[in-house]
């Protein structure tokens, strides 16, 4: 198995690079390259190395984790970017250095999954108490002022290319039917591409389900509604709950101390859309098809099906409210980069990001639901890892951001694949 990953690592790198040279744009077509060689194999990058954090860290200390993986140096160079005048950045140093003295975390196992090598980080001492309310308050607020600094660097600028909203789907779609054994009558081919960006403006249509199944207080449950549209801008891209889905999510806020199975609403809206097109003909249903698309392909970016609670990044203030920091800078740092290496690969990327769409076979599956709960399944466990390398790199810098244990690039190749798999299969059976 190792060897034939290798080999298909190379097929896909030279695709990648005689595309360039003959200035495809990094489009390729299934001539290029015998597709069959590597369709039946496994992830390209199957041995691909992410972190995890252990819940026993989680429970200590909430979805603040990352102070304590961050290096010091670039802790207290974050600190000092953000708005905080002299003396409070030296106590909110202090602050950081008994965090980390208290809540020591070492790597302290590797296994192998079905999705690459995880190391998982643990409590060097497994007696220590959680933090109480009012360290758990003072810790929210050093996250929230690195959050600050980090928002800071590059110019401050909060508005990264919203390229990802539309080229990128539409990129998602047509390479489904254009270079595979998807027959999407070509009168209907473009109206399905056309629509699959379009939920990033209308949001959902059903907004039905309940995306948060649990019993939490209604304030808490309004803020994180808040910081889920917080990661997107509102305008020329939506991001209410019906964009996400993950499981297994801990929220440790103030009173609150829960495990949600279920969090987000993504196959229930895409289950709608596939829905509104089995009642449709023509353009009409295309275009619900389209639609249905973009909550799948929504899946294969990592930081939609996990890492949510560090993303909107709820928190207790001291008279006991809640309030959310989204982190929409690093959500579309990442978001960036996919479009910046989806059609030609670019710094230490060893080629596109649509070539991975190109070589990966259907599944038995076809249900857009299930769909959805699988891709979210593979890419989510790799959401922290790449949390934390953005952060700790910073968003202006991604070759950086593989230093710091989690392979972002192998990763994400292996969640295109895997989208290539679902989209096909979804499209496949509907026509």
């Amino acid at each position: 198995m190792e060897d034939n990953n290798s080999n298909r690592r190379s097929v896909l790198k030279a695709v990648g690079a005689s595309a360039t040279f003959a200035g495809l744009s990094g489009v390729v077509t299934a001539s290029d390259v015998d597709t069959e060689r590597v369709r039946d194999e496994g992830l390209p990058f199957p041995d691909a190395s992410y972190i995890a954090i252990g819940d026993d860290v989680r429970e200590a200390v909430g979805h603040n984790w990352w102070l304590l993986r961050m290096g010091r140096d670039r802790v207290d160079d974050l600190l000092r970017k953000s708005s905080l005048g002299s003396d409070e950045v030296t106590t909110y140093g202090d602050r950081v250095t008994t965090l980390r003295d208290t809540y020591a975390i070492e790597e302290s196992a590797v296994t192998s999954t079905d999705v690459g090598q995880k190391h998982t980080y643990h409590l060097t001492d497994s007696d220590v108490d959680p933090l109480g309310r009012e360290e758990e308050i003072e810790v929210a607020e050093v996250a929230n002022a690195v959050i600050d600094g980090f928002r800071a660097e590059g110019d401050g600028r909060d508005d990264v290319s919203s390229n990802w909203f539309g080229d990128e789907h539409k990129i998602l779609s047509k390479t489904a039917y254009d270079y595979n054994s998807v027959d999407i009558p070509s009168y209907y081919q473009d109206d399905l591409k056309n629509a699959s960006p379009e939920p990033d403006q209308f949001g959902c249509k059903s907004c039905q389900v309940d995306w948060i199944p649990v019993d939490i207080p209604y304030a808490l449950e309004q803020k994180m509604e808040e910081g889920l549209r917080g990661l997107g801008d509102d305008s020329e891209a939506k991001h209410p709950p019906f964009h996400f889905y993950a499981t297994d999510i801990d929220l440790n806020v103030g009173p609150v101390s829960i495990d949600i199975l279920e969090f987000g609403g993504a196959p229930s809206e895409a289950s709608e859309m596939v829905d509104r097109a089995n009642s449709r003909y023509g353009s009409s249903e295309a275009e619900a098809l389209g639609w249905a698309a973009h909550y799948l392909q929504d899946m294969s970016v990592p930081l939609h099906a996990g890492a949510i609670v560090e993303q909107v990044n709820p928190y207790v203030n001291w008279d006991g409210s809640y309030g959310v920091n989204p982190r929409r800078d690093l959500h579309k740092a990442y978001e960036e980069f996919i479009g910046n290496n989806m059609e030609n690969a670019s710094g230490p990327v060893d080629y596109s990001f649509e070539t991975d769409l190109l070589y990966s076979q259907s599944l038995s599956t076809p249900n857009v639901a299930e769909g959805c709960r699988d891709l979210a399944d593979l890419s989510g466990q790799y959401a922290t890892g790449i949390l934390d390398g953005v952060m700790r790199g910073g968003k202006n810098d991604p070759s950086s951001w593989t230093d710091y244990g989690t392979d972002v690039f192998e990763v994400t190749h292996n969640c295109f694949d895997e989208a290539g798999r679902q989209i096909r299969t979804y499209l496949e059976h509907h026509y």
